[in-house]
């Protein structure tokens, strides 16, 4: 199954569509999946510091997050009691980062995890076997992040930097 592929400008550092000429360029490995997964904002837990920067919201009460991933202090009690919490989750909280205090280890710590479980669903669905995540601080506010997904047809390789308070 293909995707539509993204590729990030070197210049802006965003996202876009893939062109070739006039035509949509498709992406039959994991890594249009892989950008989605890890640079979109998932909604922040109950017990993450949120950054305080945004003026629209002193004291950092912004969970961030897509809306369908919004779920009511009710809702939650619910889905515990029910034993169905909730899944599927989108996005990653790599946006959080920024906000971990106690030195570099700390930063990789908590960037690993949350890349770890922002691509959990690709082996939770069977598209991969393993996903082994690599994190390390190349330089000051850069993230580098390796992925290695163990798939059926051979093993992909994926790098992506992520930037913040820069």
């Amino acid at each position: 199954m293909s995707d539509l592929a993204l590729r990030r400008d070197p210049v802006s550092g965003l996202f876009d569509l893939a062109f070739d000429g006039v035509d949509l360029v498709t992406d039959d490995t994991l890594e249009t999946a892989l950008i989605l997964s890890l640079f979109t904002n998932r909604r922040a837990d109950p017990s993450d510091i949120v950054p305080a920067d945004d003026p629209a919201n002193p004291g950092g009460a912004d969970r961030g997050g897509w809306w369908g991933d919004w779920y009511s202090p009710a809702m939650l009690a619910r889905a515990a009691n029910d034993g169905r919490p909730p899944r599927d989750r989108m996005g990653s909280r790599l946006w959080l980062v920024g906000a971990v205090a106690g030195g570099d280890a700390a930063v990789i710590a908590f960037a690993k995890g949350a890349v770890e479980e922002a691509v959990q669903w690709v082996i939770d669905t069977g598209i991969a076997t393993a996903m082994n995540v690599t994190v390390w601080l190349p330089g000051a506010g850069v993230l580098a992040i390796a992925i290695e997904a163990v798939r059926a047809a051979g093993t992909e390789i994926h790098r992506f930097d992520y930037r913040w308070g820069i």
